[in-house]
């Protein structure tokens, strides 16, 4: 599934559904999303509150308005060198006044004020290295045609650590048919064509690749990873720490049963969710049935 699509989901899910206080004492609690992408431009920022223990977190009933929100580039001191201001987009939604690409191994950071007062929400984050996936000898793969697929990427590098990264195979015609264990569970049932378009491996080090050569990695995609025929991207993000521990909390935690909030790592200040970065690479195939 999209690693990122139900973060937000699950931390709400989490952050509201802990059993050790009584509903009286419930205080919504504000939540920020926003994913920085190497070489892309700023992306929006999402700001909404969590829902109570009863009720059903959905971004568009929780989302809030009238916030006062800025990015800005730090120094290697954390001092602020640039400002970029956001306005209002759709309801919850803040987007960039300005153009500005995001700089690889550069530190961001969020400032959120609140609508009527009330604590700032802060978080920075430090931005992956760009890295590239090689170009493949060919772009059309039968499916199930020898034992994997495999493709060769540069290494990202992150100040401090390893690279850490997430595979996904991306459809991007779902038109297409489905593969055949794929096309079994949504006869079943047990998943719905839409909870497919997004494959992810989960989080990865460099030790789960195979070394190409002193500076490239083979990525191995098992066959199991691909859910459509058709055209499919091949996505290869680099996480930051923010992401890192917050994928990995969600994973190592889970949305059943539900955690307790404080088993949720999220880097926020003053709130709760996610200001995070990644570099990301991608290659289109198309998968053939024969």
């Amino acid at each position: 599934m999209n690693t990122y699509k139900y973060l937000l989901l699950a931390f709400c899910l989490i952050a509201t559904a802990c059993d050790t206080y009584k509903q009286d004492d419930y205080t919504p609690e504000y939540v920020v999303e926003s994913y920085l992408i190497a070489g892309e431009p700023l992306p929006v920022v999402k700001l909404s509150q969590t829902s109570t223990i009863n009720a059903q977190y959905r971004f568009e009933d929780y989302a809030v308005d009238g916030a006062s929100v800025m990015v800005t580039l730090l120094d290697d001191a954390g001092q602020v060198e640039e400002t970029f201001r956001y306005g209002p987009g759709e309801r919850g939604v803040y987007v960039p006044f300005v153009g500005h690409e995001v700089l690889p191994l550069r530190r961001y950071g969020l400032q959120v004020q609140p609508p009527e007062g009330g604590e700032r929400i802060t978080a920075s984050t430090l931005v992956p290295e760009m890295f590239f996936i090689d170009e493949l000898d060919v772009n059309t793969i039968t499916y199930q045609e020898g034992e994997a697929l495999a493709f060769d990427m540069s290494q990202s590098t992150y100040p401090g650590r390893s690279a850490i990264y997430i595979n996904k195979v991306e459809a991007v015609d779902t038109s297409y048919a489905l593969t055949p264990l794929y096309q079994d569970l949504v006869e079943d049932g047990e998943v719905t064509k839409e909870d497919l378009i997004d494959n992810s491996s989960g989080i990865l080090n460099e030790a789960n690749f195979q070394p190409a050569s002193e500076d490239m990695l083979t990525v191995i995609v098992p066959w199991i990873g691909i859910a459509f025929y058709g055209p499919n991207n091949l996505v290869v993000d680099a996480i930051d720490d923010n992401v890192f521990d917050f994928v990995r909390s969600i994973e190592e935690n889970g949305v059943r049963p539900l955690g307790e909030r404080e088993n949720v790592i999220d880097h926020v200040e003053g709130g709760r969710g996610i200001f995070g970065s990644l570099a990301r690479a991608r290659v289109q195939i198309f998968v053939s049935q024969e």
